[in-house]
């Protein structure tokens, strides 16, 4: 007979946010198991997958005071976002958000992936409360009022009071659980690349809206060298994907205008599908959805890790206020409540990428007047200004 075990709660998926979500709310003091279909040295050796994640003010404030020692560490890996440029390449001027909107902090951090993918692995190696079954699966689950039993493809079985979706925009979860989903294709493709530059990038980044997609410069830790990522149409995508690195670097610096000097592509090209996703609902029975498997957004304001970070925080707020009352953690009352909370977020966002991307990634002549004359106005706003920079910062906008 199979033993089953019987964690607090159960985490699908140790991608960014799974991660975190286990070491945040083991601080709650309640049993965790965390499963995720990758082996053991994707963990332990994580691989180059062309991609940066942007930190932005809101989340590090967040991370630095629910994970001190992780944050200090990070810190070390993260590349401060002290400016931030936007430009339309069919009009004169930008946007730029600088310290004074800032309050001289920074307005994010930059760090690869790789990095932050090696150092949340540590910490959870560290953290006693949580058990880690790499190489797994779901292969069926069962319900009944006080839980699920999750069958797992490596045998094992476990109960839990709450069960937690964080394996991303396909989420297999998701689908045991039967909620539906609302998909977008943007026609889009994203590359991502890093490259050397020949001026130092100062902590500032770029964000170079084209008719064919936004170009954006992301700062590193070494001041020579920036991550990019280029949404293109999908055709336009395929084109460059099979120029060599030389003619592809010489396409962007002529887009780019040649902002950072020279540049020198570093690294090896990857492509990313770019869609958005909304489930119809973030919640089941004794189950909740975050981060990309509870929304997909374009990437073209770098939101979607911290969006994913604030479901987070939220469900740390209400899982915590539950136990300090005696409530169950896995009510639905409870989950009602922690969806309500993050609707309004998750909806908002969705619309401004949505909208950021149908206005600036065409060649509409009405539209590129209009584009023009809004980021000029927005510029000479300060009130306006300053609130856009909050939300850029991940702070509440009137606080």
């Amino acid at each position: 007979m199979v033993k089953i075990k019987q964690p607090h709660i159960c985490i699908v998926g140790a991608a960014l946010n799974g991660l975190f979500a286990a070491l945040i709310l083991s601080k709650l003091n309640v049993r965790i198991t965390l499963i995720d279909q990758n082996d053991l040295d994707s963990f332990e050796n994580p691989r180059f997958d062309g991609r940066t994640t942007a930190i932005s003010y809101g989340s590090s404030q967040f991370i630095k005071t629910q994970l001190p020692g992780l944050w200090s560490e990070l810190s070390i890996e993260a590349a401060p976002i002290n400016d931030i440029y936007i430009t339309h390449n069919l009009q004169p001027g930008c946007l730029h958000y600088g310290p004074q909107e800032s309050n001289h902090n920074a307005m994010g951090y930059i760090v690869h992936n790789q990095t932050l993918r090696k150092k949340l692995y540590q910490a959870l190696s560290q953290c006693p409360s949580i058990e880690f079954t790499p190489a797994c699966s779901i292969s069926d689950m069962t319900f009944d009022p006080s839980g699920y039993v999750l069958k797992l493809s490596n045998q094992q079985q476990l109960k839990c009071y709450l069960v937690i979706g964080a394996d991303g925009a396909k989420s297999s979860l998701r689908q045991h659980l039967g909620i539906r989903v609302k998909n977008l294709s943007y026609d889009q493709t994203a590359l991502t690349f890093l490259v050397r530059h020949s001026e130092p990038h100062e902590g500032r980044a770029f964000e170079h809206f084209t008719p064919d997609g936004p170009l954006a410069f992301l700062p590193l830790l070494d001041p020579y060298q920036s991550s990019v990522v280029w949404s293109l149409n999908n055709d336009i995508a395929h084109q460059h994907q099979k120029l060599v690195a030389q003619e592809l670097a010489a396409v962007v610096n002529k887009v780019f205008q040649e902002t950072l000097g020279d540049l020198d592509i570093i690294s090896t090209v990857h492509d990313y599908p770019l869609f958005s996703t909304l489930p119809v609902s973030y919640i089941a029975p004794r189950a909740v959805l975050i981060g990309d498997a509870a929304h997909v957004i374009h990437p073209v304001a770098g939101q979607g890790f911290n969006l994913g970070l604030r479901d987070i925080q939220q469900l740390y707020q209400t899982i915590q206020e539950a136990l300090s009352t005696g409530l169950d953690i896995g009510s639905s009352t409870l989950l009602s409540q922690y969806q309500k909370s993050r609707r309004i977020d998750v909806l908002s966002m969705t619309g401004f990428t949505h909208g950021m991307v149908r206005l600036f990634s065409n060649d509409n002549a009405i539209l590129n007047i209009i584009r023009g004359q809004g980021l000029r106005l927005v510029g000479n706003i300060g009130p306006l200004k300053k609130l856009l920079a909050r939300r850029a910062m991940g702070l509440n906008l009137f606080s």
